[in-house]
């Protein structure tokens, strides 16, 4: 009998997946495969597999001369590959039928820097996507500005690196105007439907870096607001103290009021009767699964904050906010 056929221990009757026709199941694998990817805006010497270059100005044109470029790579998921043998090799067969058309489509899509004509897949493979900024802010704007009006819902994650936070041309995306952010403006009007964001931070944040504290508050600001779902602080490299978590949670505290217990589920269970009056943050530093999709990008460490509080570790590296009022 297949593994296709085998019933599993909870249930009485046997899986008739591996009954149906292949032409059938390989429709179902279609259907079940989350087409996403991560698409990088970044200098043009700075590319390395297994990311690939958009569509070029000319097929002699490698890239090279170009300052900055929106490349790519697919990140295809879906749960059918952890299954069983039989089903991940058939799932792994229709993939690699599948990337080379998303692959096609993406590439097409891409204009050096620029998103050119999205249709309805390319939206939807970068609805699930994640953008990487890693160019000055000056490159930034001009790459949100020129987006398509189809594509302002479509990007809902976005990194920002250091690259991103520092100052150009006299310019400081970060500076506050008349108590707004041209950064965060442009990224909320140019990305309506953001959910996640995060930030790089360095090895070490001092007050004399007024850019990446600057940041770290408009970003956390957002969260308050309730404009993203969580926000993310990731790393290079692995801290060696919890010192940039501490100055994290000062300028969350500043910024909404907050006042932090860490490990303490019962106090937040009695915090959330007074709902009306206050608001709960869950800090935690990720790690397994959840760390893996970092360091897929080369980051070693990531501080999550988010507005909902779905956690219930009780471990040294989690800590609740609730504001006080």
């Amino acid at each position: 009998m297949s593994v296709l056929q085998t019933a599993d221990s909870t249930s009485a009757e046997p899986c008739r997946l591996g009954d149906l026709p292949r032409e059938l199941r390989d429709r179902i694998y279609e259907f079940a495969i989350e087409h996403t990817a991560d698409f990088w805006l970044m200098h043009s010497k700075q590319i390395r597999p297994p990311f690939s270059l958009p569509t070029m100005s000319s097929s002699n044109d490698t890239g090279l001369n170009m300052p900055n470029v929106l490349a790519f790579k697919l990140r295809p998921f879906t749960p059918l590959l952890f299954v069983s043998k039989d089903i991940r090799q058939e799932t792994q067969e229709v993939l690699r039928r599948l990337q080379p058309i998303w692959r096609g489509i993406i590439r097409s899509t891409i204009h050096i820097d620029r998103i050119v004509s999205p249709s309805p897949v390319f939206r939807d493979i970068c609805s699930r996507s994640r953008f990487v900024l890693d160019v000055d802010p000056n490159a930034v704007f001009d790459f949100l500005k020129n987006i398509p009006q189809s594509m302002t819902s479509c990007i809902c994650n976005v990194i920002i690196t250091r690259a991103c936070v520092a100052r150009r041309s006299g310019i400081d995306a970060w500076d506050p105007y008349g108590g707004s952010c041209p950064f965060t403006d442009v990224l909320q009007a140019r990305c309506r439907s953001l959910h996640t964001i995060a930030l790089e931070v360095p090895s070490v944040i001092s007050g004399g870096q007024f850019a990446i504290l600057s940041a770290t508050r408009f970003l956390l600001q957002l969260l308050v607001d309730n404009v993203v779902n969580s926000v993310h602080f990731v790393q290079r490299q692995i801290p060696q103290d919890n010192s940039r978590e501490l100055i994290i949670f000062d300028m969350l505290e500043s910024v909404a009021g907050l006042s932090t217990s860490a490990s303490e589920p019962q106090q937040h269970e009695e915090n959330a009767t007074h709902a009306s009056a206050s608001r709960v943050f869950d800090t935690l530093r990720e790690s397994g699964d959840s760390l893996a999709e970092w360091k897929d990008l080369g980051f070693e460490w990531s501080l999550r904050i988010t507005r909902f509080a779905d956690t219930s570790l009780d471990t040294s590296t989690y800590a609740r906010h609730v504001t006080r009022g």
